[in-house]
């Protein structure tokens, strides 16, 4: 009956229908539940019906339901067969071409239905390439995040249209041809953001090739203003390294050629450009959110390549590393942004992924030391606004002194925003033990101890509700996983912290959050048990507690006075390619 109802909609004609509501939710509700047979014969019909409503001057939310309706068909249509297919690539230009003709119209719906056709049918859309192209680089810098975003997820899918769509070689040479062309792009552009601010180094690209993708130029919209200039070059900056990492993220269901070293020296110019200084061009204070965008682009291009290639690229582990160590070190901002939250956040990620994907090969270990201080930052709840350590301080604080910081700096800290960075930060420090384990050094050992033992003490013993953040029982749960995971690979030369670990475990099986309670109920006894048989007649670790309002860690050193030692991990042989290539598995 409600097929029946469908069809005479269909039939009816758009023009005749004052509310054509219940005909397209009729078409998106019959459309998952028809035999594929049924669905192919009636499928002619409703895309010439949602064609004409595309094309009849309506309002935009009969737009936008004709486009959640063509996208639903159009997608159940992966089912049918390949004639099947063949025969409705006729009705698809009545539902393509109207969407390209008024790109000041786009919305989220029409986006997403361009989408859903370059998906399934981007062979079909060979001989609107160039009209989609252009429709879709006016729309993917724009001034709409959200249609931004729908954007770059269409240009991304631009190699499956046209013969290059059936995969095979056509679809390597043009997926490296539209990759080519945005690294080409980016280059330009950050040239032109950082003329005048930091001294340019000219960036040698190939010459053009085919298939290589042609942005449109950047200008101020007519207007002399250096502001809005930069702020425009900035956000087509942060677009192409969305792009790339949207087209890195499925290079990996294709065989490609992915340009390794070309990526890296992307983001570290994109990187770099976020620290540059404000002083030299007073323009930059009101573009700072758009260089923010930027960093942020270019660190989620990163981990889409280490997420694509993998362990190959532990041949570019020293670049690789000093990009990240970077990334951490981003300048604070002058007032805590969303913009430069999120950019941290992704550092934090991109760090996390490469310790995933390299394990022992990431060659982390000369820097955990570093690394561990910069993010016990992010996991004191003690921490300031924005203000970092100096690195070269030689004093070493222990983890009392960590938690026992100004309570007024505690509360002007951007709480708000905090829980996710310190968990964040937490999953780095637990992968950074779980990947390295022995091969850190035993001061790094130290240093996680202190900090992870330390905040668990002072959540464990907080009166009333736990300071912030770890009154989230996500950020507790990470302390409790990088505890287990210090527990599980110590060093050779330093105990784990057996002895804390066992009350510390105990007492969070009590805590008032299940999931909390069953992660500390969960942690093997026999894995304690064995660590603290392996710690026999190396150094102790002690607890003392000094007053009521002071709590510290006493970590004593063995008699002998013995050098700290550090297992060396093999390091690769660095590659002269500059590409890594991903095979079909």
């Amino acid at each position: 009956m409600l097929l029946r109802e469908a069809n005479a909609a269909a039939s009816t004609g758009p023009s005749r229908l004052s509310d054509p509501r219940r005909a397209l939710s009729l078409m998106r509700h019959c459309a998952p539940r028809l035999p594929a047979a049924q669905l192919a014969d009636r499928l002619a019909g409703w895309c010439q019906f949602l064609g004409g409503l595309l094309r009849a001057p309506r309002q935009q939310w009969c737009r936008d339901a004709a486009c959640r309706t063509a996208a639903c068909l159009l997608a159940e249509e992966a089912r049918l067969e390949e004639a099947h297919r063949l025969l409705a690539g006729g009705a698809l230009a009545q539902i393509v071409t109207p969407l390209l003709e008024s790109p000041d119209q786009a919305t989220l719906a029409s986006l997403h239905c361009l989408r859903v056709v370059l998906l399934h049918f981007g062979r079909g859309c060979g001989a609107q390439r160039s009209q989609l192209t252009q429709y879709l680089l006016q729309l993917f810098d724009g001034e709409k995040p959200a249609v931004a975003w729908a954007a770059c997820r269409c240009v991304a899918l631009l190699p499956h249209t046209g013969p290059s769509g059936g995969g095979g070689a056509a679809y390597a040479a043009a997926w490296a041809g539209q990759m080519r062309g945005l690294l080409r792009a980016a280059h330009e552009h950050l040239d032109r953001l950082l003329d005048g601010v930091v001294e340019v180094r000219a960036y040698e690209v190939p010459e053009r090739g085919e298939h290589e993708l042609e942005l449109p130029a950047v200008s101020a919209d007519g207007a002399a203003d250096p502001i809005r200039l930069r702020y425009r070059l900035a956000r087509r900056v942060a677009a192409v390294c969305r792009v790339a990492a949207l087209m890195l993220c499925s290079a990996s269901k294709q065989p490609v050629t992915v340009p390794a070293t070309a990526l890296l020296e992307l983001a570290q110019r994109c990187v770099s450009a976020g620290a540059a200084p404000v002083s030299a061009a007073m323009e930059l204070q009101a573009a700072r959110r758009a260089f923010w965008d930027v960093r942020a682009a270019a660190l989620r291009m990163l981990e889409a390549l280490i997420g694509c290639c993998g362990v190959s690229l532990v041949q570019r582990a020293t670049a690789l590393n000093g990009l990240l160590v970077s990334a951490l070190q981003a300048p604070a901002a002058p007032r805590p942004s969303p913009a430069a939250e999120a950019a941290h956040r992704q550092a934090l990620r991109t760090v996390r992924a490469w310790l995933t994907a390299a394990g022992a090969g990431c060659g982390l270990q000369d820097q955990a030391e570093k690394l561990i201080t910069m993010l016990s930052e992010d996991t004191n709840p003690a921490a300031t606004n924005g203000v970092t350590t100096n690195p070269s301080k030689k004093k070493r604080r222990g983890a009392g002194e960590w938690l026992e910081a100004d309570l007024s700096a505690r509360q002007s800290a951007p709480v708000a925003r905090r829980p996710g960075r310190c968990l964040a930060a937490l999953e780095v420090l637990c992968q950074l033990a779980t990947a390295l384990g022995p091969l850190l050094t035993v001061s790094a050992h130290r240093a996680a101890q202190q900090l992870c033992v330390g905040l668990l003490l002072e959540v464990q013993r907080a009166t009333g509700a736990p300071p912030q953040p770890y009154d989230r029982p996500a950020c507790r749960a990470g302390l409790y996983r990088l505890l287990r995971a210090l527990v599980a690979d110590p060093h050779p030369a330093w105990p784990a912290p057996v002895q804390f670990a066992v009350g510390l475990f105990a007492h969070g099986a009590r805590d008032e959050d299940s999931t909390v309670s069953m992660l500390c109920q969960d942690s093997p006894g026999a894995l304690l048990s064995e660590s603290s048989s392996s710690a026999d007649g190396r150094r102790s670790v002690e607890l003392a507690e000094m007053e009521e309002d002071q709590k510290s860690i006493v970590l004593g050193g063995s008699e002998d006075g013995e050098e700290e030692s550090r297992p060396t991990a093999r390091r690769p042989a660095p590659d002269e390619s500059d590409e890594v290539e991903i095979l079909e598995t």
